[in-house]
């Protein structure tokens, strides 16, 4: 029966898993996601285990959300100015 078992997790080709089987074979979901990609956890209330090479990759910023708009703007020419610690506006809450 074991055999069987661990045949049936060899030839796996979807990478959704019940919450019950990523729980028996948490070492082999993680394998998976670094080697295969994304492995998904649940069918009602999926939940997605990725690399952290991936995570990393997916979540860099390279730039501002303000730099982006004015460069992706069409037919908009804007100029974003330098922040910085010389910025002469005096502060409305600042009291002191």
């Amino acid at each position: 029966m074991d055999y069987l078992f661990i045949m049936k997790y060899k030839q796996r080709k979807s990478p959704v898993w019940m919450v019950s089987e990523a729980k028996g074979q948490l070492s082999e979901v993680l394998h998976r996601a670094r080697t295969q990609g994304p492995q998904i956890i649940g069918t009602r209330n999926q939940c997605v285990v990725v690399s952290r090479e991936e995570w990393d990759r997916l979540h860099q910023t390279s730039e501002s959300l303000g730099s982006w708009l004015a460069q992706n703007s069409p037919g908009v020419e804007l100029t974003l100015p330098e922040r910085g610690e010389s910025d002469s506006r005096p502060l409305p809450f600042n009291q002191g």
